[in-house]
């Protein structure tokens, strides 16, 4: 694909072909167990319209915790099955983000972002976030968009998350 700047003509080595775009404005809290949660309101679709193209995840989640500590691991997953994950080696968990808190973190949400490129086959796909508690089965709260303390002054924030799926051809 080329596109011409006045400086002369620009040649990408790939072109996108959709984009579907989830922007999530609303602030809420979501409990991490043992088990997989999917992030509430957190998913998108996409079809392809391409069997040779590629799906170009970029995204974004704004959130915190309260408490004196935390360790979550969230997975980006495709269908329910987990992709851009490190390999699991004995007991370690395979994730997209492994945020860990250590102190009470209530002013501001933590910003953490992921760009990854899935190669998925023809169809409909559908990408979500999930979240696990690895603190020791006390089930943890995470507040998404928001901090700890949502009091309503100027010290605290309210946040967006997004993902957006690109669907490229290469």
């Amino acid at each position: 694909m080329a596109l011409n700047f006045p400086e002369g003509t620009q040649n990408f080595p790939c072109k996108v072909l959709q984009i579907q775009s989830h922007n999530l404005t609303t602030a809420f809290a979501q409990t991490a167990t043992a088990t997989s949660t999917v992030i509430s309101g957190f998913s998108k679709s996409i079809t392809k319209v391409s069997s040779t193209s590629h799906v170009l995840i970029v995204a974004m989640l704004n959130y915190c915790y309260t408490g004196s500590y935390a360790r979550f691991n969230i997975q980006l997953t495709r269908g329910g099955t987990p992709i851009a994950v490190g390999t699991s080696t004995g007991n370690r968990l395979a994730s997209t983000l492994a945020p860990s808190v250590n102190g009470v973190i209530g002013y501001g949400p933590l910003n953490h972002s992921v760009v990854y490129k899935d190669n998925p086959g023809s169809g409909t796909h559908t990408y979500d976030f999930r979240v696990y508690d690895l603190h020791g089965g006390t089930e943890q709260t995470l507040y998404f968009n928001r901090g700890g303390n949502d009091s309503n002054n100027d010290s605290y924030h309210r946040t967006a998350s997004v993902i957006q799926l690109i669907e490229i051809e290469p």
